[in-house]
Formats: C-alpha cells, sequence, structure tokens
C-alpha cells in the first residue's frame, strides 16, 4: 500500500467518468511505471503533454491505457524504452515528437491509428513493429527515423503525407495488402531505399511520393495505379519501369532527372503525360506505347532524353514519324498479340473482331476452342500480316455459348 501512494504521488491527474486522466509527472526518477489504479479507478489515458520535456529514460505504460493523446513525451530527449500497456488503442500527434534517444517501440495489437508526427525525429529509432491492427499512420509519423527495415502491415490502409519523409536508413519496406493510399512524399529523400512492390489496391502514386530516392532501382506497380502523381519518382534511381493498362495520366516531372532509367513500359490507355514527365532522363533509350499515341503528351515531356525513341504496336492509332521530338519505329516483339483496346476489339456488324499486331509480315494462326477447362483448340484461320497486323472477323461465334480465341506462329 506505500508503495502505490508513492507511486501516486508522483504523478498529477484528474478524474472524469470514473477514470483516470494523467496530467503531469511530478517526481524525478530516470525509469517511470505509471500506475494502472489511482484512487481505486482505471488510469486510461496519458493526457495532452503530461511528460513534455520530462528527463527520464524509461517508461511502462499499464494495459489500463487507451489513449497516448497529444504531445504527451514531446521532446523526452532521454528517453530511451517505452513499453506500451496492451490496451492503447490511440497514440496522439506529436506522442513522441524529438524523443532523440528511443532506440525501439513495440505498438500492441490492440493500436488502430498512430497519429501525425508521433515518432518525428526520432532519430535513433531503428526498430519498429506496428502490431497487427493499426488502421492508419498519420502524416510525418516516423519523419527522420533511423529505421532500416519496415513491415507494413494488412491491417493498414493509409499511410499519410511525409510519413517516411528522411528516414535515410531505410533499405526496406514490405507493405500489407490491402493499403489504399500513400500519400505525398511519404518516402521522400529515403536515399537508401533500393526495391519497392506497391501494393495491389494503391490507385494512384502521390506527388513525390519517391522524390531523391536516389538508390531506388526498381518499383513494382500494382494492376490498379491510374495516376502517377507529380514528382512521384524525380530523381530516383529507377533502371526500367512498367505501367498497368489502367493508367491514364503521367503527371508533370513524374519521372524527372532519373538520369539512370534505360526503358518505360507503358499500358494500353495512357491519354495523358505531363510537363516534364520524363525531363533530362539522359540514358533513356526507348518508351514503349501498348496502347494509341496520348492526345494530351506535353511538348516538354522528354525534353533533354536524347537517346529515347518511342516504339509503338502496329494497329495502334494516331502515331507518325516522330512523337514529342521523339523519333518512333515499331515495337518488335518476339510473338504476336491481339490488341484490346477499342475500336478495334469486340462485336462489331454481328461479327467478334479483334487486331492481331506484330511487326513482321509472318504469318499468323487464330485457334479456337469452346472448354478451358478441357481446351481443344482448333485452327480456323492462317493469315501473313501486312504491314504488321491482320483485323480478324467471327461471324461463326454465336452459335456457341462460349468461344476462346488464341493466336500463335507457325
Amino acid at each position: 500500500m506505500a508503495l502505490l501512494e508513492e507511486s501516486k504521488a508522483q504523478f498529477a491527474y484528474n478524474t472524469t467518468n470514473g477514470s483516470v486522466t494523467i496530467t503531469a509527472y511530478t517526481g524525478s526518477s530516470s525509469s517511470v511505471v505509471v500506475p494502472g489504479i489511482i484512487d481505486g479507478l482505471p488510469v486510461t489515458l496519458i493526457g495532452n503533454g503530461a511528460f513534455v520535456y520530462q528527463l527520464f529514460t524509461n517508461l511502462t505504460i499499464p494495459d489500463s491505457v487507451t489513449n497516448i493523446e497529444d504531445f504527451a513525451l514531446y521532446g523526452c530527449s532521454n528517453l530511451t524504452s517505452v513499453a506500451l500497456g496492451n490496451g492503447v488503442i490511440n497514440i496522439g500527434q506529436a506522442a513522441f515528437y524529438n524523443c532523440v534517444k528511443l532506440r525501439g517501440v513495440a505498438i500492441p495489437a490492440s493500436t488502430v491509428t498512430i497519429g501525425g508526427s508521433a515518432f518525428e525525429y526520432c532519430s535513433a529509432l531503428t526498430n519498429l513493429n506496428l502490431g497487427t491492427n493499426v488502421s492508419t499512420l498519420g502524416p510525418s509519423t516516423f519523419t527522420g527515423c533511423a529505421l532500416a527495415n519496415v513491415t507494413i502491415p494488412n491491417s493498414v490502409i493509409s499511410i499519410g503525407a511525409t510519413a517516411f519523409y528522411g528516414c535515410t536508413n531505410l533499405t526496406n519496406v514490405t507493405f500489407g495488402v490491402n493499403v489504399t493510399s500513400i500519400d505525398e512524399g511519404a518516402f521522400y529523400e529515403c536515399s537508401h531505399l533500393r526495391n519497392v512492390v506497391l501494393p495491389p489496391l494503391l490507385t494512384n502514386i502521390a506527388i513525390a511520393t519517391f522524390e531523391y530516392c536516389t538508390r531506388l532501382t526498381n518499383v513494382v506497380i500494382g494492376p490498379n495505379v491510374w495516376d502517377i502523381g507529380s514528382g512521384a519518382f524525380t530523381y530516383s534511381g529507377l533502371t526500367n519501369i512498367t505501367l498497368p493498362d489502367c493508367t491514364t495520366v503521367i503527371e508533370d516531372g513524374a519521372f524527372q532527372d532519373c538520369s539512370n532509367l534505360y526503358r518505360v513500359f507503358l499500358g494500353a490507355n495512357v491519354m495523358s503525360i505531363g510537363q516534364a514527365a520524363f525531363y533530362a532522363c539522359s540514358n533513356l533509350h526507348g518508351i514503349y506505347f501498348k496502347g494509341n499515341m496520348p492526345t494530351n503528351a506535353n511538348q516538354y515531356a522528354f525534353l533533354d532524353a536524347p537517346k529515347a525513341t518511342a516504339y509503338y504496336l502496329p494497329g495502334t492509332a494516331g502515331w507518325t514519324n516522330t512523337f514529342d521530338g521523339l523519333p518512333t519505329a515499331f515495337w518488335t516483339l518476339p510473338y504476336p498479340l491481339i490488341l484490346n483496346n477499342r475500336p478495334v476489339f469486340g462485336i462489331q456488324s454481328n461479327q467478334f473482331t479483334f487486331t492481331i499486331s506484330w511487326a513482321t509480315n509472318k504469318s499468323v494462326i487464330v485457334q479456337v476452342c469452346t472448354n478451358l477447362a478441357k481446351p481443344a483448340w482448333q485452327a480456323i484461320r492462317t493469315n501473313a500480316l501486312t504491314a504488321g497486323l491482320y483485323s480478324f472477323s467471327d461471324p461463326q461465334w454465336t452459335n456457341y455459348r462460349g468461344r476462346y480465341y488464341r493466336i500463335s506462329s507457325p
């Protein structure tokens, strides 16, 4: 009982609705243990700015605490370790801001939200466990930390702007499958980040997300990304990039000054390429288009990319001898393919039609079957391509519940 009273005496607190909020620490110990019960009531909150600029080195928070409020441990420059209780649901804005000696944090499974700047400028923070139920990382959550490896759990949906800005030791980040939003500059200036596989549900790459990631050589972009934001990869170390078919917009400066970039493969539906999108990509040799010529390409998109050629597929529309100052040429693939961009694909005049593209005048065989589970492929057409393409039509498609096509060379 005497120990309990002694512990209680080191804290200022108030009582609201049957629970206790810690408002200040008044003791002088280097190792602080927050009591779980005071005056017979559970301690549930570490209040706003409760421990600001305290000099203790170790802190233990009990399981009864559900919220660590904004600025709770702001500027605790001697804090080296913190043990978070298993009941913490929310870690508030700038809760551990500038705790420059804090080396590791284990976020409990109970935690759902980590607020903006929660661990910003914790410059010694090398070890991080994000738990299993965090859904949101706020803006600048880990800006300026010393993290080398980060695993984003499947529970995370949103990563805030500049969340890992300036984490210059970060070499690897693994994304959970449910991340749908990565905001502006989230990994800006992570200069040791090398390889990234983006989450499959991500729909856009925001402004400056990977800007100045100078060692980032490889990025795998998921199938649902439709927009590459302004400056998304500026000054990165990319050597090759492939954009999915759903990508329609490449914004201003998206790949500006990527001096190692050698090849770019664009999906079938790119419509807009912004100003300086590939400016000063001095080693860019080929940009390969699966679809029609973009109708909104800025005239300075490829400025100072003197080695580049724009390659396109026979049968796609709008192409001339040049594109935004670049020479153009047929994209020569080792195999024929079916163009799936309309209006050359689908039902026309009650026939199923598609265009076969191949930068050659060799013959191509069209085969059909009616059951993919037990396919019995049958050749129905063999034709030589003219100027690299052939328009195929099947008037018999209405006679079958299902009709499947494939093509090959003899």
